[in-house]
């Protein structure tokens, strides 16, 4: 992303700030989502394995709904962002396991103090992706055309 008088990819500082604070507030309502699902799931009978998987995936739509309309305002075709959103959250995910996996195998810290380390680093990787590719404008100058 290249920063010139004020702006990054043809948006102004300010809208990539709004943007980077609408991507976390949808995060945290995946995050309430998935979790409350999740617990509801269990409390029902439904196995916890199975009952992880339907509420990622329920946050992961969320996700999608959410920051395609309101966090990224797209306008693109529908399947090639999903796929590319697809991308994106695989890409977030390996790069959550390996920062993991490094800080608590290899650095020794804490399970929990590591995840909280990892966090940030997952939220801005995957921010950048989903703005300058996932949902990004077709057309835009420096933008992909798929």
């Amino acid at each position: 992303m290249v920063w010139e008088a004020g702006r990054a990819g043809g948006d102004t500082r300010t809208e990539v700030l709004t943007q980077l604070v609408r991507f976390g507030v949808v995060g945290c309502s995946n995050t309430a989502l998935s979790w409350c699902a999740y617990a509801l799931l269990v409390w029902a009978g439904m196995d916890v394995l199975l009952a992880s998987g339907v509420a990622w995936t329920l946050g992961a739509v969320n996700s999608y709904v959410l920051n395609r309309r309101w966090t990224f305002r797209s306008r693109g075709r529908y399947a090639p962002e999903l796929v590319r959103f697809v991308a994106v959250q695989c890409a977030g995910l390996a790069l959550d396991v390996v920062l993991l996996a490094a800080l608590t195998r290899d650095a020794d810290v804490h399970e929990l103090v590591a995840q909280a380390l990892v966090y940030p680093a997952t939220t801005v990787a995957t921010f950048a992706l989903s703005r300058e590719w996932a949902f990004a404008t077709v057309g835009r100058p420096g933008k992909w055309p798929v």
